[in-house]
Parts: C-alpha cells; sequence; structure tokens
C-alpha cells in the first residue's frame, strides 16, 4: 500500500495546470500568524480599497512652527504657535483622495537657533511636504516699531523658506506691511487693479468701542484684527479702504526647496485669528490649492455678526457664517 505524504503546515498544496478539473485549496494560516492575515468571509469587514490609492504617492507632512514664548523666557517644544490653523491643512491632506498624507512630526524653530541640518532635523525625502502656518517673519525686527513680531530662527531649514522661497513672492513682509514682488504682482488676476493689491498696511490691535469701568469690552469685531488699514499705491499714495468693507488678505504658497529637495506649503493670514480662518477656508472650500505647487492670494471680506455674543468663539464656525473670499491671485509658482 503506497503511502500518502502529509504536507508540512506552512506549506501550500500545488496545482498542475495541466489537470483542468484541479481545485485550488486555500491554505490553512498557522496558528501564530497575524489576525489581518486570516480569511476575510464578509464584506462589512473587508477594508475598501480605492483604485486610486493603489498609484497614490506617499507624502510625510511635518508641521513647522515657532516657539510661542516670551523674549526672556526658556523656549519649549511644546509651546509653538498655530496649531490649530495647521489642523486644518492636516486634515485637507489627509483627505486628498489622489495622494496619501501621513503626519510626521512637528519641528519648532527656536528664536537665534541656526544648528545645521545634520544636528537634530529629520532626513527629509522628495516626496515629504513641509507646513507651515504661521506669518513668515521675513522682515521682523523687534526695534523697527512693530508692536507684534516673531523671532526669526536663522537655521539652515528656515533660511531656505524664507529667503529663497518666500523671497520671490514678498519683498517684504512683516505683520504691519506686506509688498510683493514684481513678479508677484505680474501673477495677480486681470481683473484685479494691481497698483491697489501689491502694497497693503494693516492694524495691529484689536478695536475696542468706549471703555467702561477700567477695561475695554471686546466688541464683535475682535476676531478681524488684522484688517487693511491702507492701500500703498505709491509712495506719495496712499488709499483707505472703503468705509463699508472690512478685509484683510491672506495668502498661500506651494513650492520646492531647491537645496533640501522637498515641498513647502506656506499659508497664512496676518496675525492668528486670520490664520485660522483663512485655513478652515481653505480646507472646506478649496483643498484643491494644497494639493499642487502654485501662489494663492486672497482677500477676506468680513460680514457683521448677527448676535451680539462678546464671549470667544468656542469653535471656528461663525467663519462659515460671516467670511466672503475674493481671488486676488491663483497661478502657479516662480522659477
Amino acid at each position: 500500500m503506497k503511502k500518502r505524504r502529509i504536507p508540512a503546515p506552512n506549506e501550500s498544496k500545488s496545482v498542475s495546470t495541466s489537470d483542468p478539473g484541479a481545485r485550488a485549496r486555500p491554505a490553512r494560516p498557522a496558528a501564530d500568524a497575524p489576525a489581518a492575515l486570516a480569511p476575510d468571509h464578509g464584506p462589512s469587514s473587508r477594508p475598501r480599497v480605492d483604485r486610486a490609492d493603489a498609484t497614490a504617492v506617499s507624502h510625510r507632512v511635518f508641521r513647522l512652527t515657532y516657539a510661542n514664548n516670551q523674549p526672556r523666557e526658556e523656549p519649549k517644544l511644546f509651546r509653538c504657535r498655530d496649531g490649530i490653523a495647521f489642523n486644518e491643512i492636516n486634515a485637507a491632506l489627509s483627505d486628498a483622495p489622489d495622494a496619501k498624507y501621513s503626519y510626521e512630526m512637528a519641528i519648532n524653530l527656536y528664536p537665534n537657533d541656526p544648528r545645521a541640518l545634520t544636528d537634530g532635523y529629520p532626513l527629509f525625502a522628495r516626496t515629504d511636504v513641509i507646513v507651515l502656518t504661521t506669518r513668515p517673519p521675513l522682515d521682523d525686527k523687534p526695534k523697527d516699531g512693530a508692536r507684534k513680531f516673531i523671532q526669526r530662527n536663522h537655521g539652515p531649514l528656515e533660511n531656505e523658506i524664507l529667503d529663497v522661497v518666500c523671497r520671490k513672492y514678498f519683498k517684504y513682509c512683516s505683520r504691519r506691511f506686506v509688498e510683493l514682488t514684481a513678479d508677484a504682482k505680474a501673477l495677480l488676476g486681470p481683473s484685479v487693479d494691481r497698483e491697489r493689491w501689491w502694497n497693503l498696511e494693516f492694524f495691529e490691535n484689536h478695536q475696542v468701542p468706549g471703555r467702561q469701568g477700567h477695561c475695554g469690552m471686546p466688541n464683535r469685531r475682535r476676531h478681524w484684527a488684522a484688517v487693511i488699514k491702507k492701500h500703498h499705491v505709491s509712495p506719495d499714495q496712499q488709499v483707505l479702504p472703503a468705509a463699508d468693507r472690512t478685509s484683510t488678505i491672506a495668502y498661500l504658497i506651494r513650492d520646492r526647496l531647491p537645496t533640501i529637495g522637498c515641498e513647502v506649503l506656506v499659508s497664512f493670514g496676518m496675525d492668528g485669528y486670520c490664520t485660522l480662518i483663512w485655513n478652515h477656508i481653505v480646507r472646506r472650500q478649496h483643498p484643491e490649492w494644497i494639493k499642487q505647487q502654485g501662489f494663492v492670494m486672497a482677500e477676506l471680506v468680513f460680514n457683521e455678526l448677527q448676535d451680539v455674543d462678546t464671549r470667544p468663539p468656542i469653535t471656528i464656525a461663525f467663519a462659515d457664517r460671516i467670511v466672503d473670499v475674493k481671488i486676488l491671485a491663483e497661478a502657479g509658482t516662480l522659477a
């Protein structure tokens, strides 16, 4: 009597292709195999695989932020700026159907910390995306009279983002003034009055009504302190905004860092509230802007709130009701 060979537990039974009646039987998983490799018998538990996911490019997302501390305080890794604004952009990137974005970690740019890229920074790949949702402090100087400024890091990563990429678009950029370069000015739409929008001055303080007691009570406009104060049409001509128009400006840049190699996404308004409002609008209304290289400039027009509640908002949902967006530039990147 011929003995029958018993296959090993992990050995799959081969099937001859010459026998049309042969049927392949799935191999039984080993006892120590992970649960994820077990056969799936129900469509409800089977993960959905989109066709686009099979060819999607994978990107790591790094949040770039600035230290949020007083000048005499020691900077700390967990104290940083505009985290909620970054959450809006990160959520929009995570929802991108044609690419895979996964959050990696935050990078905190401490003041005056010019350490080398090999000293603590991640090793960036070409497919990585660095996201900055804070106004880039290209020309913030504590001694020029500005009330609000961000201390620069002066490290190689910040230098390449600000002095190489952002400088292509901004001749001057501080909390109070923003002036576009001639090349960026040319990116403004054909229907836009370019002389009116290329050089702007902004308010720096929140507006309050008449004082009550020893402190001013915030009014309903406290959420847009950085509104446009003047349009600098020329060195000798300044134009005030229309009396019935309260607005500010926001910007978005996605470009590639020429030396480091990865991409950078810079998306900001002129203060914390406007930056958060802008990135919320980008996520809800224009997520396509963050998926491709380009330059966007938009006017955010604020309408009056319908309520009289002077308490700070709990969520950013109010922006969906009171802010209208006017696109001033939506173009490709500058060489």
